[in-house]
């Protein structure tokens, strides 16, 4: 009994760590992710979500298809956009593995996307995790 609680331990962690262990990059409002023109901005949002931003040098794709399609990022700094904390962390330590630069993030909040003007989620941006 006790080797079976041990073993969903040693598997439930390294789980937990991705998902909900907060990264270390600096996030950004989305005035400062579109005066930014180091890197090109990776929308990790759904495309029913994505669509309705407009960057210059924006490329969608979406946290599932990131792993087959990250070969099309053109550029080695990157911007994360993304809905919720566990996609930027899953999205975020994706990209670093392989070998971009992060240079930071922005969490939109999906409640906003039809108003004229998104906003930042303030609930869940933790500018302090640096």
């Amino acid at each position: 009994m006790m080797w079976i609680l041990l073993l969903a331990a040693l598997v439930a962690i390294p789980m937990l760590y991705m998902r909900y262990y907060p990264v270390a990059s600096a996030c950004m409002t989305l005035h400062e992710v579109n005066e930014c023109k180091d890197g090109v901005i990776v929308d990790v949002r759904d495309y029913n979500m994505a669509y309705k931003e407009q960057f210059d040098n924006k490329k969608n794709i979406p946290l599932p298809y990131l792993h087959r399609f990250y070969g099309e990022i053109e550029a080695k700094k990157v911007i994360v956009l993304s809905s919720d904390i566990v996609s930027r962390n899953l999205s975020i330590r994706f990209l670093r593995k392989k070998g971009f630069i992060v240079i930071g993030y922005s969490i939109i909040d999906p409640k906003n996307i039809g108003s004229s003007e998104h906003v930042v989620n303030k609930k869940r941006r933790h500018c302090h995790e640096i």
